[in-house]
Order: C-alpha cells, then sequence, then structure tokens
C-alpha cells in the first residue's frame, strides 16, 4: 500500500518492466551533468526501469547521492566516460545512439519508435547536448514541454516511454 492508502501490485509492475525489457537492452546517461545529485536520480529511476547502465561523460568522478535511495550503484554498473568520443568508440555492436535534446534536429518522442538496443544520451542542463554531437546520434528526440526540464527527469520520462511503447 502507498502512503495515500491505495494498493498497488510489485509483482506486476517487475513483470511488466521484465517483459518490455525481454528484448534487447538500454543505457541512459548525461553528457556534463552539473550535479552528482541528478546523476543519483537517474540512477535510481534507470534500476528500477530495469536499464543495463547509467553513465555520464566528464573528466570529475562521482560522489554518492542520497537520490540513490535503492544504491542502485550497487547492482547496476555506473561508468564514467572522459569524453563523447570515448562513448562513442564503444557503443556496443548494432546499438543506436538517441540524443536527448531540444533542438532543430530533434523528433517529437510521442511517434518514436524506441530501438531495440539504445544507448540514450541526455544534453547538459543549460549547454545541452553540443551540435557536432547531436549530429552523430542515430537519433535526437525531445519531449514536449513549456520550458526546459531537470535532466532527470527528463531521462525518467524517456525510460517510462520507452517501456510503454514496448508493452
Amino acid at each position: 500500500m502507498d502512503r495515500t492508502g491505495n494498493s498497488f501490485n510489485t509483482k506486476l509492475s517487475k513483470k511488466l518492466i521484465r517483459k518490455a525489457n525481454k528484448k534487447g537492452f538500454f543505457k541512459i546517461g548525461i553528457y556534463m551533468p552539473q550535479s552528482d545529485t541528478n546523476i543519483g536520480s537517474l540512477l535510481r529511476m534507470a534500476y528500477c526501469m530495469g536499464a543495463s547502465e547509467v553513465f555520464y561523460i566528464r573528466s570529475k568522478g562521482y560522489e554518492k547521492q542520497a537520490t540513490d535511495t535503492l544504491n542502485s550503484w550497487k547492482d547496476m554498473p555506473l561508468v564514467r566516460y572522459d569524453s563523447f568520443d570515448t562513448l562513442y568508440n564503444n557503443l556496443p555492436y548494432s546499438t543506436q545512439l538517441v540524443g536527448i535534446e531540444l533542438s532543430d534536429l530533434s523528433e517529437s518522442i510521442i511517434p518514436f519508435e524506441h530501438p531495440e538496443r539504445a544507448v540514450y544520451l541526455l544534453g547538459a542542463e543549460g549547454n545541452g547536448l553540443p551540435l557536432q554531437y547531436q549530429e552523430r546520434c542515430h537519433s535526437i528526440i525531445e519531449l514536449p514541454s513549456l520550458h526546459c526540464l531537470n535532466v532527470s527527469h527528463t531521462g525518467s520520462i524517456v525510460m517510462y516511454d520507452r517501456i510503454s511503447k514496448k508493452l
């Protein structure tokens, strides 16, 4: 039961997540995150949604955050890449890089068909994903919104969209 008194079925939720992720996999990460809090929040949600890995691109390491209340890093890889090129050169075979950015190159997430094997890359808050990196992505998607969203919240919505469309 949740705090409002509504019951929910955790076994059913887990079964649906496993079903949606039965074929393929996905990884999700942030380009130049400004805050470790955002990494921690994304890490927790990615763990709940069945991601294979969370990553970030920057030279500075990660300090564990209270936002990852499940200690997801113990059960799922958290990987740091020093540069976009390092991530790009290590994409798994036959995997599509999907940029998530408000851009002239982006398409709406609403009709978007998520690839079976995907690496999602969120642009940095404030500066976004540089154009030279957007051009190297297989797809660029954006969420309909009146204003820019928090990067970890955006990642959460993308993962939920992926799961809901795979069911």
